[in-house]
């Protein structure tokens, strides 16, 4: 019957995120350190394409720069050499540096990010910066995927791709951030988000423009709340200071 179906694969699911939990169980209480540990690869270089370099700039129509103004966010796509991205534009009360704070605050991500189960940086290489993300996701389910964050000089942007050397249970993901300050208001920033994402299985095809869809709506309102949130304090330690 369909019904037993249903819940024989959602039994297989549960089984399969219990295995994951376990494993990861495991690699948390081993003696030996995680930079030396002999992780799994995946099993491919990435398939979407990472930024080779600085992320693309998105071109805002007068109509778009207007519902910046009105606190609206913008979906919009943005052009890479293979093709096109889905991105959100949105403008916040804050300026660079703090929201640039909020971003690369990673080990907060659970704290500000519904779904977000955990996270952890792993490894650090220049303006390189590894994390493990562990989501719980309705209908998905768990994921653990590993993340390589390249942070610009200049902190107004940052890009990414899945960090090959180790096994995700993602098939793929790209994306970037990229902070631009309004022009004549220092304090006040315009935030880009893009990215791309790839789940395996055969519900794959279903979920992704979903997932993508919900990411980018996120993005929106934790960047915007925590970098708002931090902008009124530190102003207020600028002045009593």
């Amino acid at each position: 019957m369909p019904f037993m179906r249903v819940n024989r694969v959602a039994e297989a699911q549960q089984s399969l995120n219990l295995l994951v939990g376990l494993h990861m169980l495991l690699i948390a209480g081993s003696a030996l350190s995680i930079h030396t540990q002999a992780a799994p690869t995946h099993s491919h270089a990435s398939n979407l394409g990472p930024y080779p370099d600085t992320p693309p700039e998105v071109e805002l129509t007068n109509t778009e720069t207007n519902k910046l103004e009105n606190g609206e966010p913008v979906f919009t796509r943005v052009k890479t050499a293979g093709g096109e991205r889905s991105a959100i534009v949105f403008r916040v009360r804050a300026p660079q540096h703090l929201i640039w704070s909020v971003i690369t605050d990673f080990t907060s991500y659970p704290k500000w990010i519904d779904g977000l189960a955990e996270t952890e940086v792993y490894q650090r290489e220049g303006r390189e910066v590894f994390v493990r993300f562990r989501t719980e996701q309705t209908f998905v389910g768990s994921y653990t995927y590993y993340v390589q964050h390249r942070l610009s000089v200049d902190k107004s942007w940052i890009t990414w791709q899945l960090d090959n050397n180790r096994k995700s249970d993602l098939d793929d993901t790209v994306g970037f951030w990229r902070i631009t300050p309004v022009l004549g208001d220092l304090q006040r920033s315009d935030v880009t988000y893009s990215t791309e994402v790839r789940l395996k299985g055969w519900f794959a095809r279903f979920f992704t423009q979903m997932f993508v869809k919900n990411t980018l709506r996120r993005a929106s309102s934790w960047v915007k709340t925590q970098s708002e949130l931090r902008f009124p304090a530190s102003r207020r330690f600028t002045e009593d200071g």
